[in-house]
C-alpha cells in the first residue's frame, strides 16, 4: 500500500475534494482530513515508508489495535492487511474501521479458513486449538486461544502437558515453539511467504562479508534461518533488541518495511536486509537477454540471474544476424546523420528522444562488448571495418564477416560463464507470465511475479518466482511461411505479455527482408545480407533490368520497405517467383573475404556469383512493433521488462533502419540492468502451482501441425507485404475460429512445446491482423491497397 493508494481510497469515498495526481502536498491533505473526520491512521511495520511517516501509530498488528482503543478517534484507517483491520474492529467495536484495499491479503492468513479448521477439529476432538493472531476472524471463532509471536511460547508453557494441542496456521512458528517448549503439537501446514523466501546460502555469504553482523530473525522464518540467528523475536522485540544491543551491524530477517522504523529509532547502526532466494529471470538467450543478464550480474553480484531458453543456448535470432551493428565510429560520420537516417527510415513515427539516446549510447556499448571478447573485422590500418547498408548515409556497420550475430552470441555466452550468479536453463519453455491475475493479490496496477516454465525434457511445468522478469524472446517469423527467422521465433514473449494484459503496439509494422535466397527445398530462407548491396550488388528483374531506380532515388540502398514493395510489384509482372541480385561486376576476392558464408552458400546451391545472378525473394524478417516499453525498458506491468525485437521502444517507427536492432538491444539491456539493480526486493507472494485440472487429452501433433500451417498460409497470403481490407477481414474471420479452437485444445491437453508455440503463433497472428485493420494510413512497412 502506498501513500497515493490511501488518497485514492479517500477520494473515491468522497472524503477528499482534491484532484488526485495533481502536485499537491499529500501529507497536508491527509492530515487536514484526519482532523476533519476525527480519524487515526495505523500503519504496520511492513508498510511503505511513506505510509509509516504519515501514520499516527506504527507497530505490530495487535499493538496498533490496542493503541487505537486508547484514542478518542471515531475512525481508524488501518494501513495493513485484512485480518489486522478485523482485529482492530474486534477491539474497537464502536469505531469505524477503514481498510483502504479490501483485498489486501496475507499469505499466512489465506492458508487457512474457518470451515477448514472446523473440519480439522472434528478429526482431533480432544485437542485444543491455539491460533496465531495472523488469521481471519472466521478462524479465530473456531480457536480456543489466540496468541502473538511474542507470547506464544509463554502460552504453550502454561497449558498442562497432558493436553494435546493443535497450532495454526504457521508451521514455522509452530516448529520454533516446539523447540522452545519441548511440547509435541499438531501443526497446520501454513507459512508466511515473506519469511520462507530467505536464502540460507546467500545469508551465509552475507555473513562472511559482514562478519561483525548479528542476525535478528522473526520466528515465522524457516528453521535453518532461525538456527543461525543471534536473536529471535516479534517485530517489536526485534526493534527493542537492536536498540539495546551494543552491536552496531545487524542482518534483519523479516519483511524489509521494518527497516524504516528501525532506522528511525536507531539511526547510528547499520541494518542489512536478509537476502531472498529469488531474484531476476530473463527469458531467452540472444543479444538482448544475454546482455541484460551480464550487466545485471556484474552490477549486482548478490543477485541471482536465471536465463531461460527453449533450445540450445546459442539458438536465437541473434545467431543469424549477418550485417552487424550500426554505430557512429569514424570522424566523417555524425550522430545527427545517423539520427536523421533512422527517423527517415521510420517515416518519422519514431520516438525522437529514444532515437537520440540509442544512437549516442551505441558506440559506448559497442566498445564494452569488444572488451568482453567480441571480435569485429578491421581494415589494413587496424581500425574497425565499416560497412554500408540500405537507408544509411554513411559507412557505419561494424561487423564480423557476414556472421556478426554468431560472433556476438559466442562472446556473450562466454562472458556469462565468468559470472557465477548467472544460470542458463536450456530446453525450458516459458508458457505464461505469473501476474496478479493468477494470485490472490489485487492492485491498481498489474504486477509480474515470474513465469510458468515447461522443462521440455522432463515434460514437467515448474513455477519460477522472480523479483524482476525481462522478456527478450526475439521475433515472430514463424507466423509466416517464408521467414529468415529460425524455428524458435514463435513470438512467445509478445504473446505471453499480451495475455497478461501488457500494452502491445505497432504489430502491423512487419519488415520483410528484400533478399532471401530463393530455395524451395529449405524450411528457412537463407538471408543475403543488405551489406551485399552496400558492396555494390544490383537488383534485376527477369529481363535483366536494374529496376530500383524506378522506385527510389537511393536505388538498391533504399530502405527495406521500399525495396520489398518494389520487388513485390516486379514479381506481379513476371513469370518467375523471384528477382535477381547481380554481384558479377564486383571484386569476387573481396566478396569472398567480406561474405564467406554467403559465398559458400551460393556455391553449395550451384550459383557461381562471378558468372550468375543470385535468385532472391522477400521474406518476413523483423517485427517493428512489440511489447511497449519506456526508456528504461519497463512495460506497462510492474516488475516486467522487455528488450530486443520483442520490445517496442519507439526506435524504429514504421520501418527499422538496417543494423539498428543490435545497437538497440545493447543500449536497452544497459538501461534495464540499471533499473533492475536499483530496484528493491518486492514483497513475496504465494504463487499457485501449475494447474492441470481437467486435462484429459494428449497433445495431438497432427492437429498442431495442421493449425500451424494454416496460420502461416493465411498470414503469407493475406497479411504480408501488400494487404487489403478484404484480405484482412477474411484473415480475422478465420483467425477468430482458430483462436477459439486452439485455446479449447490447450485447456484440455497436456502442455507441450509444439502446443505452446501454436498458441503463441495464434495470438501473434490475431494481434497483427487486428492492429492492421485499425491502421488507416499507408506508411513504412504497412501497405493496404484500399488506402492508396
Amino acid at each position: 500500500m502506498t501513500e497515493t493508494d490511501t488518497l485514492f481510497h479517500l477520494k473515491s469515498k468522497g472524503y477528499l475534494d482534491l484532484p488526485v495526481g495533481d502536485e499537491i502536498n499529500l501529507k497536508v491533505a491527509i492530515n487536514n482530513l484526519k482532523k476533519e473526520k476525527n480519524a487515526v491512521i495505523l500503519a504496520h511495520y511492513y508498510q511503505d515508508p511513506n505510509i509509516q511517516d504519515i501514520a499516527d501509530y506504527v507497530g505490530d498488528s495487535l499493538g496498533l489495535s490496542q493503541e487505537a482503543s486508547e484514542t478518542k478517534a471515531d475512525i481508524i484507517l488501518f494501513a495493513g492487511v485484512h485480518f489486522m483491520a478485523e482485529t482492530a474492529k474486534i477491539i474497537n467495536p464502536s469505531k469505524k474501521v477503514i481498510l483502504p484495499d479490501l483485498n489486501a491479503g496475507c499469505s499466512l492468513a489465506e492458508s487457512i479458513t474457518g470451515e477448514g479448521l472446523k473440519k480439522f477439529r472434528r478429526q482431533y476432538p480432544n485437542h485444543i486449538v491455539i491460533s496465531y493472531i495472523n488469521t481471519s476472524a472466521d478462524v479465530k471463532v473456531y480457536s480456543d486461544i489466540v496468541c502473538t509471536s511474542s507470547n506464544a511460547v509463554k502460552i504453550v508453557n502454561s497449558i498442562p502437558k497432558e493436553q494435546p494441542i493443535i497450532f495454526t496456521p504457521d508451521k514455522n512458528l509452530g516448529q520454533y515453539i516446539i523447540k522452545q517448549t519441548g511440547r509435541d503439537m499438531l501443526l497446520w501446514d501454513g507459512a508466511c511467504i515473506v519469511h520462507e523466501a530467505f536464502s540460507i546460502d546467500k545469508l551465509i555469504t552475507l555473513c562472511k562479508k559482514y562478519p561483525e553482523a548479528q542476525i535478528v530473525a522473526h520466528p515465522e522464518s524457516e528453521a535453518h534461518i532461525l538456527k543461525v540467528a543471534h536473536y529471535i523475536g516479534s517485530t517489536s522485540q526485534m526493534i527493542d533488541y537492536v536498540k539495546s544491543s551494543e552491536n552496531n551491524t545487524f542482518i534483519v530477517a523479516t519483511e524489509v518495511g521494518i527497516l524504516h522504523e528501525m532506522e528511525r529509532q536507531v539511526n547510528d547502526k547499520k541494518l542489512i536486509p536478509a537476502p531472498a532466494e529469488k531474484d531476476n529471470s530473463c527469458a531467452w538467450s540472444g543479444i538482448a537477454g544475454l546482455t541484460t543478464a551480464i550487466k545485471s550480474g556484474e552490477n549486482s553480484p548478490e543477485k541471482k540471474i536465471l536465463i531461460i531458453t527453449k533450445d540450445d543456448k546459442i539458438e536465437s535470432n541473434t545467431k543469424y544476424a549477418q550485417g552487424g551493428l550500426a554505430a557512429v565510429i569514424h570522424k566523417f560520420d555524425s550522430f545527427e546523420k545517423h539520427i536523421e537516417d533512422t527517423l527517415k527510415s521510420g517515416c518519422y513515427l519514431n520516438k525522437k528522444d529514444i532515437v537520440k539516446a540509442v544512437i549516442k549510447d551505441a558506440p559506448k556499448c559497442l566498445k564494452e562488448i569488444m572488451e568482453w571478447g567480441t571480435d569485429f573485422d578491421t581494415d589494413e590500418s587496424g581500425k574497425l571495418h565499416l560497412g554500408k547498408e540500405g537507408g544509411h548515409s554513411d559507412n557505419r556497420i561494424v561487423h564480423h564477416k557476414d556472421i556478426s550475430g554468431l560472433e556476438i552470441e559466442r562472446s556473450l555466452l562466454k562472458k556469462t560463464e565468468s559470472l557465477p550468479n548467472i544460470t542458463i536453463l536450456q530446453h525450458h519453455f516459458a508458457i505464461d507470465l505469473i501476474t496478479h491475475h493468477q494470485t490472490k493479490v489485487i492492485g491498481k496496477k498489474n504486477q509480474c511475479y515470474g513465469a510458468y516454465v515447461l522443462d521440455i525434457k522432463k515434460n514437467a511445468v515448474i513455477t519460477i518466482s522472480a523479483n524482476q522478469t525481462c522478456i527478450a524472446t526475439g521475433g515472430i517469423g514463424q507466423v509466416y511461411r517464408h521467414t529468415t527467422n529460425p524455428l524458435v521465433a514463435t513470438g512467445d514473449g509478445i504473446a505471453m505479455a499480451y495475455r497478461a494484459k501488457a500494452k502491445v503496439v505497432g504489430m502491423e509494422f512487419i519488415q520483410f527482408h528484400p533478399t532471401a535466397l530463393y530455395n524451395l527445398n529449405e524450411d528457412r530462407p537463407f538471408l543475403i545480407s543488405e551489406a551485399v548491396r552496400g558492396f555494390g550488388s544490383i537488383l534485376r528483374n527477369e529481363r535483366g533490368e536494374a529496376f530500383m531506380e524506378k522506385y527510389d532515388s537511393r536505388k538498391d540502398l533504399a530502405p527495406r520497405d521500399i525495396v520489398s514493395r518494389a520487388i513485390d510489384k516486379e514479381l506481379k509482372n513476371s513469370d518467375k517467383p523471384y528477382v535477381y541480385l547481380d554481384a558479377t561486376h564486383t571484386n569476387i576476392e573481396d566478396f569472398k573475404h567480406l561474405f564467406p558464408n554467403i559465398y559458400a552458400k551460393c556455391m553449395k546451391n550451384g550459383i557461381d556469383i562471378s558468372k550468375s545472378y543470385i535468385p532472391v525473394v522477400p521474406a518476413m524478417h523483423y517485427i517493428c512493433g512489440g511489447i511497449d516499453v519506456n526508456k528504461k525498458g519497463k512495460t506497462s506491468i510492474n516488475n516486467l521488462f522487455a528488450c530486443g525485437e520483442c520490445a517496442h521502444t519507439g526506435l524504429h517507427g514504421a520501418n527499422r533502419l538496417a543494423s539498428n536492432s543490435l545497437s538497440e538491444a545493447l543500449v536497452f539491456a544497459q538501461n534495464i540492468a540499471r533499473a533492475i539493480c536499483k530496484s528493491s526486493k518486492s514483497k513475496a507472494v504465494r504463487l499457485p502451482t501449475w494447474n492441470e485440472t481437467g486435462i484429459t487429452l494428449p497433445s495431438e501433433t497432427i492437429i498442431i501441425r495442421q493449425n500451424k500451417e494454416e496460420i502461416q498460409t493465411l498470414m503469407s497470403n493475406y497479411v504480408a507485404i501488400v494487404r487489403s481490407d478484404n484480405r484482412l477481414k477474411n484473415a480475422l474471420k478465420r483467425l477468430e475460429i482458430i483462436y477459439k479452437e486452439v485455446e479449447s485444445f490447450y485447456k484440455t491437453s497436456k502442455v507441450s512445446l509444439p502446443l505452446g508455440e501454436l498458441r503463441n503463433l495464434t495470438t501473434i497472428a490475431y494481434v497483427i491482423v487486428k492492429q492492421s485493420i485499425n491502421q488507416r494510413k499507408n506508411i513504412g512497412t504497412f501497405y493496404n491497397t484500399n488506402l492508396e
